[in-house]
């Protein structure tokens, strides 16, 4: 057995049994293991590991969807059979199932029938939601301690604290170790440039109202980020040197999620993401 096949199953085991909060570059939307492969690829052939990044493979869920319930995102989201499919075991990628739902139903029993459908490849859980009960994320993670818990801070999610960074950063703060990463997005898929400024003030506050956790939170960017919009994240990498990007609409020409991925411009979105970091 050469040390290369050695160090990858170490990898493998020491991933599975404890959570390990890498930052990454992300893309949502994905629908096919050959859509993964292919940017992998370029993510490995950019640099993209020796930055100490992963690829981070989205596929959406919603409680929805995932009960057979009609909505409007039926035909973009992925058949809930096929998401086990498209996550697999790879040291360089990161498996982010996200799952959607704003209506706060039956949550820690959607939440673990949702990553039962991710299978056994799938690495972190985030939450698009309005403020989940801790409690409910107890459960869960007493089922999958093993996954990482993304938490989306969306537009509702701030209304609900009226917008108030300090109240905002207290919520976050308020969950300890049951997530491990939060992304503060007032996009939500719909290709909406963030400001970064109000990102660099809000991380950190959040960063702040979190220092006496076992682990510093990961922070993701997201919010318009795609092949051509990079520039927005302004001097965020240069505050963060562990931050993460989320790319979904502006992988789509019509700026939609609502609309299929456009791997070429997934491709360029991955080159662009590492350029930025390697200039930051």
């Amino acid at each position: 057995m050469t040390l290369s096949v050695l160090y990858d199953i170490f990898c493998e085991v020491i991933y599975k049994e404890s959570v390990v909060v890498s930052p990454y570059i992300s893309i949502t939307g994905y629908r096919t293991l050959d859509d993964v492969q292919r940017m992998l690829a370029v993510f490995q052939k950019e640099g993209g590991p020796q930055l100490g990044r992963k690829l981070a493979v989205g596929v959406m869920i919603s409680r929805k969807t995932m009960r057979g319930i009609p909505t409007k995102w039926a035909s973009i989201f992925v058949p809930k059979e096929q998401i086990a499919t498209i996550f697999a075991s790879h040291r360089d990628v990161l498996n982010v199932l996200h799952y959607a739902d704003f209506t706060d139903t039956n949550v820690s029993e959607c939440l673990i029938d949702a990553l039962a459908l991710g299978g056994e490849h799938v690495n972190a859980l985030q939450l698009d939601m309005t403020w989940p009960s801790p409690n409910d994320l107890q459960r869960v993670s007493e089922a999958y301690p093993h996954i990482e818990i993304v938490l989306q801070v969306g537009k509702r999610a701030q209304d609900a604290c009226d917008n108030d960074v300090e109240r905002i950063a207290q919520r976050i703060d308020s969950y300890g170790d049951l997530i491990h990463r939060v992304l503060i997005d007032d996009s939500m898929g719909y290709g909406k440039p963030m400001d970064w400024e109000k990102l660099l003030r809000m991380y950190r506050v959040v960063r702040a109202a979190c220092q006496n956790r076992s682990e510093p939170i990961g922070i993701v960017a997201a919010g318009g980020l795609g092949p051509d919009t990079m520039d927005c994240v302004g001097l965020l990498p240069q505050n963060f040197s562990d931050i993460s990007f989320d790319a979904e609409g502006q992988i789509r020409s019509s700026g939609s999620s609502r609309d299929p991925a456009e791997w070429d411009r997934g491709e360029r979105y991955i080159r662009a993401a590492i350029a930025t970091l390697k200039q930051g």
